[in-house]
């Protein structure tokens, strides 16, 4: 664990976050309001003008700054707080990775790479 407790450190960073709910009842609208936060190996933390329940799976695509395609990643939102943010009302939404990328490890390497060159900074 980290000095701050996490099993993951975190790295602040601004990247778009596209999304949407995966649940059984079939495909929901991406929405593209998103704006990452931080981002570790376990999870990231995302700005969203939506609001999202507490244990809501979600899709997202996480554009990291210089890497050519989005990471694809299933993740479970653990918290959600309400912000504000230039006087509009807003949320930062907190989710763990559940699973990340296809059927390879490329996109798990490349976020490791990501993180670790992060925090060599």
């Amino acid at each position: 664990m980290g000095s701050d407790g996490r099993a993951f450190p975190r790295i602040k960073d601004s990247a778009r976050v596209k999304w949407r709910v995966a649940d059984e009842a079939g495909p929901t609208p991406i929405i593209d309001d998103g704006l990452q936060l931080n981002i570790s190996g376990g999870g990231v933390c995302f700005a969203s003008q939506t609001a999202v329940p507490k244990g809501t799976m979600l899709a997202l695509e996480l554009q990291l700054p210089n890497y050519p395609s989005g990471i694809i990643a299933l993740a479970r939102v653990v918290w959600v707080d309400v912000v504000t943010r230039d006087d509009e009302e807003g949320f930062e939404i907190g989710a763990e990775f559940h699973w990340i990328g296809w059927d390879s490890n490329f996109a798990q390497q490349q976020l490791a790479t990501y993180v670790k060159s992060r925090l060599s900074v």
